[in-house]
């Protein structure tokens, strides 16, 4: 994992992030860029995102395709997300907030990474804990 001023400048190019996204305009906003491998079965478990980060967190999703599950822990509701493979999606909103999520297991033979951007509240706008 890379934190902070630790990121190398050039990392992610502007493109892969959003207009308003507080790592755009500051790159050094961004606290931590994590870099995921999963293969043979390897998954997560089902979790909320730590709420000391901003409201957005793109997820650059490379290799094989990959499955999210959210899941509404007041209601039990489920929904999945196929995260393709080259495709960039940002979780928000409800989704980051309110709904767990985890990554299915992947397929035998399947190799997958994410890179999941996180950036600290001291760039990015307050939120409540729900």
């Amino acid at each position: 994992m890379l934190s902070g001023e630790n990121i190398p400048t050039g990392f992610l190019p502007e493109n892969l992030l959003l207009p308003g996204y507080p790592g755009r305009e500051n790159p050094h906003a961004m606290n931590s860029v994590q870099v995921r491998r999963y293969t043979d079965n390897a998954g997560s478990d089902l979790h909320l995102d730590a709420f000391s980060f901003s409201n957005e967190i793109p997820v650059l999703s490379l290799g094989g395709d990959g499955v999210i599950l959210f899941r509404n822990p007041h209601t039990g509701e489920e929904l999945r997300h196929v995260a393709k493979r080259r495709s960039l999606y940002v979780m928000a909103g409800d989704a980051r907030l309110l709904w767990q999520h985890s990554v299915l297991p992947v397929p035998h033979g399947v190799l997958r990474y994410s890179i999941v951007i996180r950036t600290s509240h001291d760039y990015g706008e307050p939120r409540a804990r729900q």
